[in-house]
């Protein structure tokens, strides 16, 4: 896999977790300080939903895992010429 690839895919995987975690956070509520009631963790579409969301962050924890360590001159590089540093 190339760098260009790899990127493509931590997007794609970013976007799913996050797409993920804003269902869930849809339908959790606005509970006292935040917390998701008990009564909507009761339901089969909040777990559901908790499931896809913790599936999603996980595929995500562990190819990043992989790509930081496989690309990590890469990764640098495209930081530093973001910032306008040298690598």
């Amino acid at each position: 896999m190339t760098f260009e690839e790899a990127n493509a895919k931590a997007s794609e995987l970013w976007d799913a977790s996050t797409q993920a975690t804003r269902a869930l956070d849809a339908i959790s509520g606005g509970g006292p300080m935040g917390l998701t009631p008990d009564a909507v963790k009761a339901t089969a579409e909040w777990r559901e939903l908790r499931a896809e969301s913790s599936t999603a962050f996980q595929r995500l924890r562990t190819f990043n895992a992989w790509y930081v360590r496989t690309f990590k001159r890469e990764i640098a590089a495209e930081r530093a010429q973001r910032y306008g540093r040298a690598a």
